[in-house]
């Protein structure tokens, strides 16, 4: 038992001297003589000078109590499609025809129409009727009532020309 034991301690001295030279030699090595250029260096950042001039702006602003604008506009129908040879679209009526829209009171007053979302015709002969929605492509004005439009497109022949 004496033996192991002496054996594990003569091992465990030889590892730690090993060690140690190791460290040293490691240490060592990094004490070399700087280079004559020195230490390698990044480019200074590229760096652009821009000049802020201030302006002058206009901001509006709607006085309390009147910020709300409500007005009628006209509905106008979309209608998209492919249709029979020989037709056309000869009128195409909204129901309702206006609806309200509210809002701030400068954008109300700037919308000229609402419009529906497209209603295809595809087909139609002579009379189509169709149920959509209808929006303002305003974001702050707002349709007061939404509820469904009804549009009604009649189709007429095309008048062919004599050769």
């Amino acid at each position: 038992m004496n033996r192991h034991l002496s054996a594990r301690i003569f091992y465990a001295q030889i590892f730690k001297s090993l060690a140690a030279l190791t460290l040293t030699s490691l240490a060592l090595a990094g004490c070399g003589k700087p280079s004559a250029q020195g230490p390698a260096q990044m480019p200074p950042p590229e760096v652009t000078v821009a000049v802020v001039e201030p302006r002058e702006i206009t901001a509006t602003f709607d006085a309390v109590g009147q910020t709300a604008g409500v007005r009628e506009v006209e509905v106008r129908p979309r209608v998209i499609g492919a249709f029979a040879p020989g037709y056309r679209i000869a009128d195409v009526h909204a129901d309702p025809a206006k609806i309200s829209i509210v809002g701030p009171k400068q954008r109300v007053q700037a919308v000229e129409a609402a419009t529906t979302d497209p209603v295809d015709a595809s087909g139609t002969m002579v009379r189509g009727s169709f149920v959509t929605n209808t929006f303002v492509s305003d974001p702050l004005v707002q349709v007061v009532r939404p509820a469904p439009i009804r549009v009604t497109v009649i189709m007429g022949k095309t008048e062919v020309e004599p050769r």
